[in-house]
């Protein structure tokens, strides 16, 4: 295996609980989901320091399995689950939005620039489109169990990755789904 010598450890880290996911936020702080601790999202800088996102966020805390985190800095909006639940915080706003979908087993989350949540669910094998102000607005199937989503910088495609597979998916606005 050739060694790329483009990436080169900066430093590590040494953290007070186990991470599960990880996305970050500005240029020196990462949202963290947490596997062992009492407060389900931390944020963490580039420093090491760490801090309950509820000083910065304004949020409550809910947290009932593993967790997954995404955030867009062009809409500012920050999303975890809690596999039942997507918790929505506008960091403009400070508006708070959960949704409860029973259907809903997330595997992973992406937050597109508009805003727009996609959630891919494990049990449903499909994608979860979600408002940036918590209305469901459909799910689509994706043919296999998801476990990660991603969303393009433009918004325009979506990338669904299973154990064995990657999908790329063409995001389709038209006039009745364009936000």
């Amino acid at each position: 295996m050739d060694v790329d010598s483009r990436v080169i450890l900066e430093k590590t880290l040494k953290t007070s609980v186990r991470y599960y996911s990880i996305c970050l936020v500005y240029n020196d702080l990462f949202a963290v989901t947490t596997m062992d601790s009492q407060l389900p999202v931390r944020l963490i800088n580039t420093q090491g320091i760490e801090e309950d996102i509820r000083g910065r966020f304004h949020s409550k805390m809910y947290f009932n399995y593993i967790s997954y985190c995404a955030f867009t800095e062009v809409s500012r909006i920050f999303v975890w689950t809690d596999r039942d639940s997507i918790h929505i915080v506008n960091d403009r706003s400070g508006a708070n939005t959960t949704v409860t979908e029973d259907s809903i087993a997330a595997t992973g989350v992406a937050v597109g620039p508009d805003g727009y949540i996609y959630v891919s669910s494990f049990d449903t094998k499909s994608v979860v489109y979600i408002s940036p102000h918590g209305k469901i607005i459909g799910s689509f199937a994706v043919g296999l169990y998801p476990v990660a989503i991603s969303v393009s910088n433009d918004g325009n495609s979506l990338v669904v990755a299973s154990k064995y597979e990657i999908k790329l998916f063409k995001i389709n606005r038209t006039p009745e789904n364009i936000p």
